[in-house]
Formats: structure tokens, sequence, C-alpha cells
């Protein structure tokens, strides 16, 4: 799924959306200094291509087996809390590799600017 999909599940869910989170704030909320910010993103860059490819094989395993076995709302809605868990865990682990490797994000396409900027 893209990640346009992502977001449109989450907002549909009432979930948490970790776009607009910027790392500085949230290492200042939670009291993390500049070196331990380092340190934890050196963690987890180094197992993240592993945890990438595990988790997107489990969100899919879930995926088929909510809307193949699901018969009632409590379990697709269990289902979908599920996949939108392990995508938020996956998407916040990938912005600290992301970080750690320096390389930039990606820009979000704004709606409010059809054109984009030039």
């Amino acid at each position: 799924m893209s990640e346009s999909n992502f977001d449109l599940m989450r907002n549909l869910l009432g979930s948490v959306d970790l776009s607009d989170l910027d790392i500085t704030e949230v290492s200042k909320k939670e009291e993390m200094s500049e070196g331990k910010r380092k340190e934890y993103c050196s963690a987890i860059s180094t197992v993240f291509l592993i945890l990438e490819k595990d988790i997107k094989r489990l969100m899919y395993k879930q995926l088929l087996l909510t809307f193949s076995t699901a018969d009632n709302m409590d379990k697709i809605a269990l289902g979908q809390g599920t996949f939108n868990g392990m995508s938020l865990l996956l998407e916040h682990w990938r912005i600290a590799h992301l970080e750690y490797i320096g390389k930039p994000q990606p820009e979000k396409f704004d709606k409010h600017l059809p054109i984009g900027e030039i």
C-alpha cells in the first residue's frame, strides 16, 4: 500500500498520525538527549531492513486473515487495529533509520497547492 493509503486508513480509524511529528519535538517530549537520540537511531538503523521485511510480511498476513476470515465488525476492527499498529511502528522506525543515514524524508503532497512549487 502506498503512504497515502495508510494515511487515509489511519484517518478513517481515528488513529494517530506520524506525518506531523517533528523528530526534535519528539526527543524533547521524551526527554531524550541528542546523544541518546543518535544512539537510538543507530540501533534501529542496524536492524531496520530486517524489521521492515518481517513487519511487511506480517502486515500482509494480517490483511489476508482479516478480510478472508472476519465474519463480524469486531473481528474486522481488531484486524485493522493490529495492521495499523504494525504500520505505525514501521513508519516510526523508518523515520529513525532515515535520520541516522542522513537521507531526507520525501515531501508529502500538499493538497492546498494543486500545482507544486517549481
